[in-house]
């Protein structure tokens, strides 16, 4: 038996010690009885290679079987303990004892009718532990003009957002019914804003503080305007910084440029080269394009190059200019796949490969029931535990979709409170009931529980319903396969992937 789970996963942990005592799972007696009967949940099956595959869609448990595994596996079907132990002598009691409760852990057995996940469980929304998000639009304004700018920002627009409206929006903040809160400043680009960002990030901390909560500042900027003043007072207030770069000079000049068309390339470069002078953790964004996606190996082993052991790995989103740019621009998801097809083949040929944080979350979604990045998974909060700000004080429910206006849920100077403000809003409310088991494709899918439906409002805007599948559906079914394939041949390669999971395997029929 093989499989892997997430060191991550707070849900499974916390049952695992209510229901066995401990941090592992074992065969009690006082729990299951001497000589229990079994019974397996419906589950697909797949060969893949030396391996079976068995996936049971309601819970999202999985493992690898050996052909004996499977052929054991199968007999356990309304059979007792001890008639499976007579039928297979050559297995150990004590062997059978721990490959029965690992399928009970797993969620792929029933022992005396008991699960250990109930699949009512997961049926009305995923298991979280996310938190409140806050997203701070300083300003619209930015001193580079990318092409595909889903924010469609630009040097001379608008004002930034105004004291007074600033700070009645972190008291509204600061007030949300939660211990630890997370505050992320975008734009456009906040530097422009600096003495704005700093006087808000003050304010929040010194509040935050005053009411006994934990506060986690980011930061999303280009990096151009980027000092070592600059840095020293970012760093005295605890930001957590994000930069964006798209490939080596050549390749990232070509979407990421100034309004007068020289590229952002050397003015990001000196800016990684700063915090990592001052030894300040920073984390890096690449767009995946037309223009750079044939460079891949260019691209990962100019980042490998210059220190990056990890970057996330974004499509284009079909938002502010990328829109009138889009077959320009843009990959399909089945383009996309082929991308991703092409980086695993990469990290399967290198020791040290930069790891996709996209691919991380994904993988982490595979060995875990808890599900914390919103952005892969209906059901993510968005108007309830997510809100975005705008410079005009306007609140939207997410950031990227702060262009349509009919997600406004209202103006700072007239909301009172921000807890479940999303609750009242007609498109909200009616895309808050949005789960695998309503969307047909998604509900007769084994992978419903990694993906989640994906998405809520992507799905609506591009086909204004809340039943129908993710519009990358065909990605996520794609890549969750490739994945599942490579494993089955390589378990390690999860060592290069997510670093943080505990493989599993152990022989029924070693001893």
């Amino acid at each position: 038996m093989r499989y892997f789970q997430s060191a991550q996963d707070v849900f499974a942990t916390l049952l695992t010690h209510y229901e066995f005592g401990g941090p592992k799972p074992w065969f009690d007696p006082a729990l299951f009885g001497t000589d229990p009967i079994l019974q397996r949940i419906p589950a697909e099956v797949k060969r893949r290679g030396e391996w079976i595959q068995v996936l049971a869609k309601e819970t999202g448990g999985w493992c690898f079987l050996s052909p004996a595994e499977y052929t054991l596996y199968r007999f356990c079907h309304g059979s007792s303990l001890s008639a499976v132990n007579r039928r297979w002598p050559a297995a150990h009691p004590s062997a059978l004892q721990e490959f029965v409760v690992r399928l009970y852990w797993l969620g792929l057995l029933a022992v005396n009718g008991r699960h250990f996940f109930d699949p009512a469980t997961f049926a009305e929304s995923p298991v979280t532990q996310a938190g409140p998000f806050f997203i701070v639009v300083l300003s619209e304004r930015c001193n580079l003009a990318c092409r595909y700018c889903f924010a469609d920002a630009r040097l001379h627009t608008a004002r930034p957002l105004e004291w007074p409206a600033a700070q009645r929006m972190v008291d509204l903040i600061i007030n949300y019914p939660a211990r630890d809160l997370t505050l992320e400043f975008t734009g456009g680009e906040p530097l422009l804003e600096l003495d704005l960002l700093l006087r808000v990030a003050s304010y929040a901390r010194r509040q935050a503080a005053r009411c006994g909560k934990g506060l986690r500042l980011l930061l999303q900027t280009n990096g151009t305007l980027l000092t070592a003043k600059r840095l020293k007072r970012l760093n005295a207030l605890g930001f957590s910084i994000s930069l964006s770069l798209d490939g080596d000079a050549s390749t990232n000049d070509l979407t990421r440029h100034f309004p007068n068309g020289h590229g952002s390339y050397s003015a990001t470069r000196r800016a990684i080269e700063l915090m990592r002078s001052e030894q300040v953790d920073f984390g890096l964004i690449c767009v995946v394009s037309r223009i750079n996606s044939a460079k891949l190996l260019t691209l990962l082993d100019h980042f490998a190059a210059i220190g990056l052991p990890s970057v996330k790995f974004n499509p284009v989103f079909k938002l502010g200019r990328a829109r009138g740019r889009w077959q320009e621009l843009a990959l399909t998801p089945e383009e996309y796949l082929n991308w991703h097809q092409r980086y695993l083949a990469y990290v399967v040929s290198r020791e040290a490969p930069v790891i996709d944080e996209n691919l991380y979350h994904i993988l982490r979604n595979m060995g875990q029931r808890m599900h914390s990045y919103r952005c892969m998974r209906s059901q993510c909060g968005a108007g309830r535990e997510f809100f975005t700000f705008t410079p005009t004080g306007a609140v939207y429910p997410c950031d990227r979709f702060r262009e349509y206006e009919d997600l406004c849920l209202g103006n700072l100077a007239e909301i009172d409170d921000l807890k479940d403000l999303g609750l009242t809003h007609p498109l909200l409310k009616r895309i808050a009931q949005r789960r695998p088991a309503l969307i047909d494709d998604c509900a007769a899918c084994s992978y419903q529980r990694f993906c989640e439906a994906g998405c809520s409002l992507d799905s609506w805007f591009d086909s204004h319903s809340a039943t129908t599948p993710h519009p990358w559906c065909s990605y996520y079914r794609g890549i969750y396969t490739l994945l599942l394939e490579l494993l089955a041949e390589d378990m390690g390669l999860l060592g290069k992937l997510y670093p943080a999971a505990h493989i599993y395997s152990k022989s029924l029929f070693n001893d």
